[in-house]
């Protein structure tokens, strides 16, 4: 995580403050910011959404380097509310032990509710009987929900939030080609490459350990760079090719299409009236990488 560690220390840098000065501020002592910023420690979910609010950015781009910089007023309220929960340990033990209490209580009216007295009296040939006798006890309706344990993905609100986020902007990037069913194709299609059984939930992941975010989010990363928007995104990043990369890249681009020589060749002749990629200067390389690569959108 040396990108995240230099960010930290690009934060403290816009902010113009010392060491000390930001410890201060996000409630950590100088050693532990000085191991933030060289990588040699890894912050807590409560340290990065406190570095978040000092600084005044977004998450996504704290873990990532991912969006915009700057944070929006909608995620500064849910960064709020995640530090409310993540220094209020001991209420929320509490809370799940009265839960635990709760449903130990419910189970049990349960099985007393189910219970039938019958009474009966044999005499002058004649049968009595009392009828069901049922205790009138009310349970209340609980959610059978399961808290993620200390050390999991879905106990590290910060974490939660940025894969939540790279999934939202994967399905909308699909969405605009493939309608409402991107979404669920994509969640089908994650829970396959990650071994998730197909009776479960894509959001299982949140019970597995911390280690593993990183390697869901590459995964979405990845995604991310495969859709249309994504490649464009990459080409613009890189300004200023040499003709050596733009040639290597229409060389991947026709692979990736499956075109056969005859097939580019002649898309070549018909966009630029020459038969060979050398024959294009290189203005007219980066509009035949910008084509290959909508071409490679239609298909895919």
């Amino acid at each position: 995580m040396i990108e995240l560690a230099q960010r930290i220390k690009e934060l403290r840098d816009d902010l113009g403050l010392p060491i000390a000065e930001f410890a201060d501020l996000i409630a950590v002592s100088k050693s532990a910011l000085y191991n933030y910023e060289t990588g040699e420690r890894l912050p807590n979910a409560e340290v990065l959404a406190d570095i978040c609010k000092a600084a005044g950015v977004n998450p996504n781009w704290l873990l990532l380097g991912y969006g915009n910089k700057k944070m929006d007023p909608s995620t500064a309220k849910k960064l709020s509310a995640i530090a409310v929960l993540l220094r209020d340990e001991e209420n929320n033990s509490a809370t799940q032990q009265s839960i635990k209490t709760t449903k130990s209580s419910a189970n049990a009216a349960s099985e007393t509710k189910g219970r039938v007295v019958q009474q009966t009296a044999n005499g002058n040939n004649n049968i009595q009987a009392a009828g069901d006798i049922v205790q009138n006890i009310k349970t209340q309706k609980l959610e059978n929900k399961v808290t993620p344990p200390t050390g999991s993905i879905g106990s590290n609100p910060i974490l939660v939030e940025t894969i939540t986020g790279l999934f939202n902007e994967l399905g909308d990037r699909r969405e605009k080609r493939f309608g409402k069913s991107a979404y669920p194709v994509m969640y089908n299609a994650f829970k396959k490459d990650f071994g998730i059984p197909k009776n479960q939930k894509y959001t299982t992941y949140k019970l597995w350990n911390e280690p593993r975010a990183q390697e869901i989010i590459n995964y979405l990363k990845e995604k991310l760079d495969e859709t249309i928007a994504g490649r464009k995104q990459r080409t613009a990043k890189k300004k200023g090719h040499t003709r050596p990369y733009l040639l290597k890249q229409t060389a991947e681009l026709h692979e990736c299409l499956g075109w056969s020589e005859a097939i580019y060749r002649g898309r070549l002749h018909f966009l630029f009236g020459v038969t060979s990629r050398r024959d294009l200067n290189v203005s007219q390389l980066k509009s035949y990488v910008e084509y290959l690569e909508d071409e490679y959108g239609k298909k895919y």
